[in-house]
């Protein structure tokens, strides 16, 4: 199911679901949201330091927000796909003298 397609992208906590505004369909995203341990939030726009994640049904178009993150198939769901933000990079931290 979609939820073991985004364990195997490596979607951890923090994280946050959201869908498309079209079909709008949180009976499905929601459930998804919390096996995976994340936040669900029907349309966000702001920022945060969760890893985003947007699923999208018959290849609709990914809201604004995911307009350049990476597209993925959910082939467990057929015809679900997911726009995951991509984590960030870690800098390292000077030490201190």
């Amino acid at each position: 199911d979609a939820v073991i397609d985004l364990e195997k992208l490596r979607v951890r906590p923090p994280c946050i679901v959201e869908t498309t505004r079209r079909p709008y369909y949180s009976s499905i995203s929601l459930p998804i949201a919390y096996y995976l341990d994340c936040a669900f939030i029907g349309h966000f726009h702001g920022e945060s330091p969760a890893r985003h994640i947007v699923l999208v049904v018959d290849k609709g178009p990914p809201p604004p927000i995911a307009r350049l993150w990476p597209e993925y198939d959910l082939p467990a769901t057929k015809g679900m796909s997911a726009y995951i933000q991509p984590q960030p990079r870690h800098h390292r931290r000077r030490r201190q003298p």
